[in-house]
């Protein structure tokens, strides 16, 4: 199988965006909490607002979405932190560090 990759538009500040996958949108919304234990976390909504994940936090080297197979969403996200951190900065997300779509075609 070919796998499809698509780098998600993060900034390095709090957006909100839709994409279009497999003919179903879902608005992805960013936010960043500055306490000891947060950083960039994630929301994905269905179009008509109804939430499908959120509080996602963004960490490197894994699926994000692997606890969610239930809803066969029929992607993944993963973080690609390119400089070795583990988790995006406020600063580097969108820059330096990515969220990347990966699905099978």
């Amino acid at each position: 199988m070919t796998k499809l990759t698509y780098a998600m538009p993060v900034q390095p500040f709090p957006v909100q965006f839709k994409v279009t996958i497999r003919d179903v949108v879902y608005v992805f919304a960013t936010q960043y909490r500055e306490t000891p234990e947060g950083g960039w976390l994630l929301d994905i909504f269905g179009v008509d607002q109804q939430p499908q994940a959120r509080g996602l936090p963004l960490v490197a080297g894994l699926d994000l979405l692997y606890q969610f197979n239930h809803l066969a969403l029929g992607f993944a996200l993963v973080v690609l932190c390119l400089v070795g951190r583990t988790t995006p900065t406020y600063e580097s997300l969108g820059v330096e560090d990515r969220l990347v779509l990966v699905m099978e075609i």
